[in-house]
């Protein structure tokens, strides 16, 4: 009988033992685990703010293209209205100078027309002059 009982009281010392042995194991499975969690959990963290940061990158990039391509654009449209310009003042001046011209031109024609008439009228007073000369000559 007292061995018997001995015997139980063992079993189930080894029982308590055996027990404390799973809950420590237990423990130690769920700390490991909560470490491996956590562990996961900041590295997904790093990756997300990678992405992000190589997404602010990519836009900042791109908008960085488009300042250049409206920058570009915009000195494109400053040259041409530039040549615009400057083509109009050609034109400006070249017509002014055919005005020029041709103001030129009637004048020397006036010019001339007046000569002309000039000489006209001198030749006209000579041979009035010398027609009189002769009736003068003949009434003599």
């Amino acid at each position: 009988q007292q061995q018997q009982q001995q015997l139980e009281e063992q079993r189930l010392q080894q029982q308590r033992v055996k027990d404390e042995q799973d809950r420590l194991q237990q423990q130690r499975l769920q700390e490991e685990q909560r470490v491996k969690d956590e562990q996961d959990r900041l590295q997904q963290q790093r990756l997300q703010e990678e992405q992000q940061k190589q997404r602010l990158q990519e836009e900042e990039s791109r908008l960085q293209e488009q300042r250049l391509q409206e920058q570009q654009q915009k000195q494109r449209q400053e040259e041409e209205q530039a040549l615009l310009q400057e083509e109009q003042e050609k034109r400006r001046l070249q017509e002014e100078e055919a005005r020029l011209q041709a103001q030129r031109l009637q004048e020397q024609q006036r010019k001339q027309r007046e000569e002309e008439e000039q000489a006209r009228l001198q030749q006209q007073q000579r041979l009035q002059e010398e027609q009189e000369k002769k009736r003068l000559q003949e009434e003599e």
